[in-house]
């Protein structure tokens, strides 16, 4: 985890939802000229800041993009640009459609060898298949931002209950 990274993206997602740059300043404890700075990618945000911002927005878009920064890419990023609406219904679209990549090639790339034991091809395939399984996950993460969005609903209490389930399964 880095100990700071540059948030605009993270931060145009609370502008979009109406914040100002001051209000931002406020809850966050930082001075206005920090926030502007941070806005226009010249300054960075360190991570207890950000860490009182994802607390006090419990916004999971804008959580997202912090932690896809703050991760270096491990996390999932916020979906956007000129090729993708943000809707529920072309995100579902895209969802399905990665799942969908991912169990082909799950189905074709066998895992049965040790991997000490895989030819350079069957590794090519093992990467291939890692490619798409990371592509339906940001695809799922941003679906779950939307949802999030426009149902009201929380990826944090609904990821919390799942836990709980698995933990009951022994599953984790």
């Amino acid at each position: 985890m880095k100990e700071s990274a540059k948030v605009q993206e993270a931060l145009a997602i609370l502008q979009q939802e109406g914040l100002t740059q001051k209000q931002i300043a406020q809850d966050t404890y930082q001075s206005y000229e920090l926030v502007n700075k941070q806005t226009k990618g010249t300054r960075t945000m360190n991570k207890d800041v950000a860490r009182h911002a994802i607390q006090t927005y419990q916004n999971y878009e804008f959580e997202q993009s912090i932690l896809h920064e703050f991760s270096e890419g491990l996390a999932s990023p916020v979906m956007g640009g000129p090729y993708v609406e943000r809707h529920r219904m072309v995100l579902e679209e895209i969802a399905e459609m990665e799942t969908r990549d991912v169990l082909r090639i799950i189905n074709e790339v066998s895992l049965v060898k040790p991997p000490n034991a895989c030819s350079k091809d069957e590794r090519e395939n093992v990467r291939r298949m890692m490619h798409e399984l990371i592509e339906a996950r940001v695809a799922i993460d941003n679906l779950l931002m939307v949802l999030e969005r426009d149902y009201g609903l929380s990826v944090l209490e609904e990821s919390q209950k799942v836990l709980k389930k698995l933990k009951s399964e022994r599953r984790i």
